[in-house]
């Protein structure tokens, strides 16, 4: 008898605990669930009670690399104001509006907390006036950005003679004429300097005559010709200061209708008064007759 109550003890124990077993699943995921919800609860009245933080109000606005743009409307724009919520603030939907901003390349935004917004952005720089049936800003890197309005800068060189094969779908410049044009304006800012009187005021690119640059008071025109080699242009920017130490020292020498640098070897000048003479790149000129050369 004893044996008996022994085995079916053993049974009832062993059913016990197979529906103790079953229910610790059950269990797990009940537990579970109410440390998930006491999170999104904890989440949702901290969340409330930081953005209602008065320790938490914006105090500064900080705006980086401004050149052109003026930074009260930046702010504006961004749809910040001091007296925020620092974490109320959406910064993604602040970015895309500033993005929209022709001016802005690019921009970041970020929180220091406890009250502090920085906005740092990267402007587009303006190299030169596209004239390509109507008139668009072209900047640093080779694409247009945008179409120039009354308030934008207007003191740039203006780059004619495009056509619709020298930039991309996307406003890249991809033309041999167009990119030649931009490495002329690039040199000039570069050796502006060096060459007295010069500001690249226009540039006209032509596929049959190549460059011709105006950029002088004194030269109506000067005609750079095609670039026959990576360093074609420079070189044509040192005879030309050349011609011109020259012409300064020739007393009577007036105003200059026309120099030409399309050849290798030699500079055409032409007089606004006077029969054109060539003189090569060493500068001088010997009197003759029609046109006057050096040897």
């Amino acid at each position: 008898m004893l044996k008996k109550v022994s085995r079916k003890n053993r049974k009832k124990k062993t059913a016990g605990c197979a529906r103790y077993a079953a229910t610790i699943p059950a269990l797990k995921v009940t537990a579970g669930l109410v440390v998930l919800l006491a999170v999104s609860i904890g989440f949702v009245y901290g969340y409330a009670f930081f953005i209602r933080s008065d320790c938490l109000r914006i105090n500064d606005v900080q705006v980086k690399g401004l050149s052109l743009l003026d930074r009260e409307a930046v702010v504006h724009r961004a749809g910040i104001a001091t007296g925020m919520n620092i974490m109320a603030v959406n910064l993604s939907v602040a970015r895309r509006r500033l993005q929209a901003d022709p001016w802005i390349a690019d921009v970041r935004i970020s929180r220091v907390l406890p009250s502090t917004i920085v906005i740092d952005i990267r402007e587009h720089t303006p190299l030169a006036i596209l004239d390509w049936g109507g008139s668009f800003l072209i900047n640093s890197h080779r694409e247009v950005f945008k179409r120039l309005e009354p308030t934008d800068p207007s003191a740039l060189p203006v780059i004619s003679g495009i056509e619709c094969g020298d930039l991309d779908e996307k406003g890249h410049a991809v033309g041999p004429a167009l990119n030649a044009a931009l490495d002329v304006v690039e040199m000039g800012v570069i050796l502006g300097e060096r060459i007295p009187g010069m500001s690249i005021r226009k540039v006209i690119a032509d596929r049959d005559t190549g460059l011709t640059l105006y950029a002088f008071d004194a030269i109506d025109e000067v005609r750079l010709g095609f670039d026959d080699d990576n360093d074609s242009y420079i070189t044509k920017f040192r005879q030309l200061g050349y011609m011109l130490s020259h012409c300064s020292s020739q007393p009577g020498t007036g105003r200059l209708a026309a120099a030409g640098f399309e050849y290798p070897d030699r500079v055409v000048v032409k007089a606004v008064t006077a029969e054109a003479y060539v003189a090569n790149s060493k500068g001088g000129s010997n009197e003759g007759t029609g046109h006057h050369r050096r040897s």
